[in-house]
């Protein structure tokens, strides 16, 4: 079937059941049958297919002999581009021995086509040596938003020796996995896909009761709690380091400053000096501004929640932009007052010194510049060293250490 057939494979199934709509679709609402797929087409008619999913997958829990609901789940999906969960429904449809081999193959060509939109993540779990529990595995797309929530996929594998597979088919984007067992203890991770090639994640349970974790595929280099707090101490010192330069520099344009408080010169070689004097100033202002958002983007290494550091890093660059730019504009800004204030020969000193002659705005303006730099330079070295390091063997997939399934991402224009 081709894929602008959708609608019709969606529609023409139910058109027998179409005789009432509802005024306010409710697809997860429990009513009459008919005004329920009524209100399922309905929703997909109008391309909110997301909803419409929602409405079919309900449809089929409470009519699971229905199989026009799983196939109409699937398409909603697809078209929603779930890929992932398209794959599952028509993974189960054309495994229905109640369906005709016309549906069966038009299933198939649909399933086909979310493959193509899906990779390949062998899920491979160890186990405490000797325990035959099954493991479940509950996955779940971390949404962009309030508006992107999706069902979780369940799935289940049976240790093989002390190895349990799982191969499961995803879209690109952050996920989620927790692994769960009557007789292990409960573990999460996340996970983000970045391509469609065949990748791997290895895990690792424990018994219940004892501790338990999951460890990433790693190559020669591994990123552990240790090697986190040395990122941290890192970026710490380095922002440190640069914190005390701009506070010396900073000091020394005060200084200079101060002694010009009176003009026992020419006026006019005063006013180079304390020009002078403010640019050392300003310059230090700056460089400690860097040296602060560089501390703080590194102690940001010091949480344990790899999502949560991710969030604050991306926050920190978007602030870090926005103080960046407020900063270049407060500075031309406010040179221009100084150079107008200075056009002139200077005939009363101490109005000049205390008035135009402080340019707190030029000062501020050098702190807010050097602020957002250092924030974004630290924020997005740390989003890259974060991915890198975690799995350098996998270029499509990012580990980001134990982390609760249920935490939502916060996404902006590009991915890191």
């Amino acid at each position: 079937m081709m894929l602008a057939c959708l609608p019709f494979a969606v529609l023409l199934p139910l058109l027998p059941a179409m005789t009432s709509r509802a005024a306010e679709p409710a697809p997860a609402v429990a009513g009459p049958k008919d005004q329920r797929v009524a209100a399922a087409a309905d929703a997909y008619g109008q391309a909110r297919f997301a909803e419409a999913a929602v409405a079919f997958e309900s449809l089929y829990r409470d009519y699971p002999d229905e199989p026009r609901f799983l196939f109409n789940a699937g398409a909603s999906r697809y078209a929603a581009q779930h890929y992932a969960h398209a794959v599952v429904h028509f993974n189960e449809y054309t495994t229905r021995p109640d369906i005709q081999d016309s549906d069966r193959k038009d299933a198939q060509a649909q399933l086909d086509e979310a493959r193509n939109r899906v990779a390949s993540v062998q899920l491979t779990v160890r186990v405490p040596a000797g325990a035959r529990d099954e493991v479940t595995f509950i996955v779940r797309r971390v949404g962009r938003g309030p508006h992107d929530q999706r069902p979780e996929l369940q799935f289940a594998a049976a240790p093989v020796g002390d190895v349990a597979t799982l191969s499961v088919q995803v879209e690109p984007g952050v996920w989620a996995v927790q692994l769960r067992g009557p007789a292990y203890t409960t573990t999460d991770q996340s996970f983000e896909v970045r391509g469609l090639g065949p990748q791997r994640l290895d895990l690792q349970l424990a018994q219940a009761g004892a501790q338990s974790s999951l460890q990433p595929s790693q190559g020669p280099r591994k990123t552990t709690p240790g090697g986190e707090r040395r990122l941290a101490v890192s970026l710490g010192v380095t922002g440190g380091l640069t914190s005390v330069v701009g506070v010396a520099v900073l000091a020394a344009g005060l200084a200079k400053r101060r002694q010009l408080a009176v003009c026992n010169d020419d006026e006019l070689v005063c006013q180079d000096n304390l020009s002078g004097a403010l640019t050392v100033r300003d310059a230090g202002a700056a460089t400690l501004g860097v040296g602060v958002g560089i501390l703080a983007g590194g102690l940001v290494w010091l949480g344990r929640d790899p999502l949560a550091r991710r969030k604050v890093w991306i926050g920190g660059s978007v602030v870090g932009g926005l103080a960046t730019v407020g900063g270049v504009a407060g500075l031309v800004v406010a040179s221009r007052a100084y150079n107008s204030a200075n056009a002139a020969r200077v005939t009363d000193w101490d109005a000049h010194y205390n008035g135009a002659g402080k340019a707190p705005v030029r000062g501020a303006s050098a702190a807010i510049l050097g602020l957002g730099l250092g924030l974004v330079t630290s924020s997005v070295t740390s989003l890259i060293l974060q991915r890198r390091l975690t799995n350098p063997g996998l270029r499509a997939l990012r580990i980001d250490g134990a982390a609760s399934p249920w935490l939502t991402g916060v996404v902006v224009s590009g991915r890191f």
